[in-house]
């Protein structure tokens, strides 16, 4: 429901025209590919830190959990095409890029464009939060569900 909402927000007609207006000064000024590029090594970054007590949690399965943050980060926020439209006005346009990603990948789009780090880290929390309490009542509707009273039938199938 949220992303019809953002869907029809963003993604209007209005919306579209900006969008091939920005194209193609991104295309006069040879900067399409470097889209592509910058997209290629945050896919790529990988987290460096080393807590003891997360790395000791599954020992057994070789279980990377900084692979799969960068995972989850990628695919639910940068391989998305508001984050790649959002890429390309800041880069068009010269203005300063907002988006809710985590400082490490914040540093690495600053090498290409001007960077809010505030509302982006400010919008990143809030993401973090929505999406825990979105996961956490899917889960209490899954364990309600498979609680609630099923309706009892009379039937009785009869094998040969």
């Amino acid at each position: 429901m949220i992303k019809k909402i953002l869907d029809i927000f963003f993604f209007n007609t209005d919306f579209e025209k900006k969008l091939e207006n920005t194209y193609k000064i991104l295309e006069n000024n040879d900067q399409i590919k470097e889209i592509y590029k910058l997209k290629e090594k945050l896919q790529n970054i990988r987290y460096n830190y080393k807590v003891e007590e997360i790395d000791n949690i599954f020992p057994k399965f070789d279980f990377d959990i900084y692979l799969s943050l960068n995972q989850f980060i990628y695919s639910r926020l940068v391989n998305k095409s508001l984050f790649t439209s959002k890429l390309m006005f800041a880069m068009a346009l010269n203005k300063k890029f907002s988006f809710p990603l985590p400082k490490i990948y914040l540093k690495e789009i600053s090498k290409k464009v001007k960077v809010n780090y505030f509302l982006s880290t400010i919008f990143f929390y809030l993401f973090v939060i929505i999406f825990f309490f979105y996961q956490f009542f899917l889960i209490l509707k899954s364990f309600l569900f498979f609680f609630k009273r099923k309706k009892e039938t009379k039937k009785i199938i009869e094998q040969n």
